[in-house]
């Protein structure tokens, strides 16, 4: 084969490679099919369309807006093998199992468990409740040295409150 011919294949060959690389691409969401995490978009460069773009590659996916413009990966130069890497709308984020998330260095510790806290509160204010019962249904009695008021006490008193510990409280999966 003649040097123009091996320089003509070469180029050929690595004009091919090149095609084979990693790409990125700018495109606007046009509908998620969240069931299946994939999204069909529209190129904004060139209307191109793409199908079935994974809406997650990963620890999370991402959820897009209909109409959110999108930066998605292509693997290995092959358009139909795309992947969602950044929105700028997305109506969810769903982070895979055992995906610690951490916010400004982790530092103020875990994110609170609304639903844990709720329920430690409501013992509480069960407790305070308790507590206005018993004082209110008591009547003073002449002379008996508080001895009334310790017997309407008494069931209150006897009920103690566990102290609540950071780790009951907390969702360990999410510092901040």
């Amino acid at each position: 084969m003649s040097d123009i011919a091996n320089e003509l294949k070469q180029a050929l060959l690595s004009k091919i490679d090149a095609s084979k690389q990693p790409q990125l691409r700018w495109v606007e969401c046009l509908s998620v099919d969240w069931d299946n995490k994939v999204m069909d978009a529209k190129g904004i460069a060139d209307d191109l369309e793409y199908y079935d773009i994974e809406l997650g590659a990963g620890v999370f996916d991402l959820k897009p807006i209909v109409g959110a413009i999108c930066l998605i990966g292509i693997v290995e130069g092959e358009e139909c093998n795309g992947f969602i890497l950044s929105a700028s709308e997305v109506e969810k984020i769903e982070i895979k199992a055992n995906t610690l998330i951490e916010f400004n260095g982790g530092t103020l510790g875990s994110m609170v468990d609304i639903a844990k806290m709720v329920s430690k509160m409501n013992v509480i204010e069960q407790s305070l409740n308790s507590l206005k019962t018993a004082l209110g249904s008591w009547v003073p009695v002449t002379g008996d040295g508080g001895a009334a008021l310790k017997a309407v006490l008494a069931t209150y008193i006897s009920q103690t409150i566990t102290p609540t510990q950071v780790g009951d409280l907390g969702n360990n999966k999410i510092k901040q």
